[in-house]
């Protein structure tokens, strides 16, 4: 009988267990040494390494006891009892043991032995199925409308809640069928009705609309002004005599500053010519 086959005997005995499992809790779990193993099982620690090694079983690191022994006992289990709530964050768990944000990330991939993005990832989708299970319970608890702020009001027949009227920078983008970084910059410069919540923009639906409106109508203003500029040589061409400003001004429907600058303009393009006060002439 070789001693592997007298050591597993001995350990499914004693701990009722087989030697791989051993090993295995004794490494991963208990996270103690070799030499530790070794004096358990009364046998050397070369022995130990072997077995381990030929198991596959990497090295236990120590680091779960080195946290215990400076934090205090029990620390690791508090570690991971924080970690794996999802309402808590890195920097809660950092405050709680006087370390920062990023130690608490390392700490956590060398308990877990990966990283921390997809325990995030997991935690981030059950805290959204938590918020919206809980507006759900809020809803069916009061029943008939929705509440849509502190204040008791309540949405009317056929409007819309405030959360549905909230539009994003990529919806607005599509809405106004602009890129998602020239809505950014409009915002930012406040050429756009917007709200900023930390690093993300929020649009109101009604103001959108009503800033488009706005907006299409100086457009026809614009060219309103442009196309005033074609038609007064063509009011000058009708009469011999030629025309005088407030005539120009009364069939072209235009403020008195307005007018005058499309008569310099006109002037200075050789188009018209004026002979006497306020009376212009066709070049």
């Amino acid at each position: 009988m070789t001693k592997k086959t007298k050591l597993e005997s001995y350990v499914q005995v004693r701990f009722g267990m087989d030697l791989y499992e051993f090993i295995k809790q004794k490494v991963q779990v208990d996270e103690l040494y070799d030499y530790e193993i070794a004096s358990l099982l009364e046998v050397k620690d070369s022995m130990i390494t072997k077995l381990r090694n030929a198991y596959g079983i990497k090295r236990a690191t120590g680091f779960s006891r080195r946290f215990d022994r400076r934090y205090g006992k029990g620390a690791v289990e508090k570690f991971k009892k924080m970690i794996e709530n999802p309402t808590s964050t890195l920097d809660d768990i950092g405050r709680h043991f006087e370390f920062s944000k990023e130690y608490a990330r390392q700490v956590y991939e060398k308990i877990y032995g990966y990283a921390y993005t997809e325990a995030y990832k997991r935690k981030r989708l059950i805290r959204r199925k938590m918020a919206l299970t809980e507006r759900t319970d809020r809803s069916n608890q009061f029943g008939g409308p929705t509440k849509v702020s502190k204040k008791t009001k309540f949405i009317r027949p056929g409007e819309e809640p405030i959360l549905a009227r909230s539009m994003t920078t990529k919806e607005v983008a599509k809405h106004l069928g602009l890129h998602g970084a020239t809505v950014t910059k409009y915002a930012a410069k406040g050429e756009i009705p917007a709200v900023r919540i930390g690093r993300a923009w929020r649009f109101d639906k009604e103001a959108i609309d009503k800033w488009i409106n706005r907006s299409q109508k100086k457009a026809i203003l614009e060219a309103k002004k442009e196309s005033t500029s074609d038609a007064n040589p063509n009011i000058i061409k009708k009469s011999r005599k030629g025309s005088r400003g407030t005539t120009l001004k009364k069939k072209a429907g235009f403020k008195d500053h307005n007018q005058s600058a499309i008569i310099y303009k006109l002037r200075k393009q050789g188009k018209i010519e004026g002979e006497r006060r306020s009376l212009y002439l066709e070049a």
